[in-house]
């Protein structure tokens, strides 16, 4: 049987793809002036999508996760921090941490972020968590 190695050719493009979502969502993220609260726009309901992220333990035990906050730093790195359902779990991540599906939900919950801001441009771009947010006046 002749070796084939399709995997290394798709590792690598997979690579290059998610180092390409990366180069998008910093230029996202520096649109909307380098931080946002995704759970205000998750809380509010201002866009669609809430995706799900995983976070697996030594032991074995998973956990689901949601984009919280997410701040570019000075080297142009992002950090992220996601919560569980509980709100009893709040993980870091850099965007490095991310495979390339976790990026791309990232990416498509900006985009969905960018665009509303796009809509309306007299909105601020929500930055910090507020359980007293007055959607009414928003």
């Amino acid at each position: 049987m002749e070796c084939i190695n399709n995997s290394g050719h798709f590792y690598k493009t997979l690579n290059i793809v998610r180092d390409q979502i990366f180069d998008s969502i910093r230029s996202i993220m520096e649109g909307l002036g380098g931080k946002v609260c995704f759970r205000m726009y998750h809380d509010y309901d201002i866009i669609d999508l809430r995706y799900t992220f995983f976070e697996v333990d030594g032991d074995g035990y998973g956990r689901e996760l949601f984009l919280d906050t997410a701040v570019q730093t000075p080297n142009d790195d992002i950090t992220i921090m996601l919560h569980d359902t509980e709100d009893c779990y709040e993980p870091m991540w850099d965007l490095a941490d991310m495979t390339v599906t976790d990026a791309l939900y990232m990416l498509e919950e900006l985009e969905q972020i960018a665009e509303f801001h796009a809509e309306h441009p007299d909105k601020p771009v929500l930055t910090e968590y507020d359980a007293d947010f007055d959607w009414e006046n928003y």
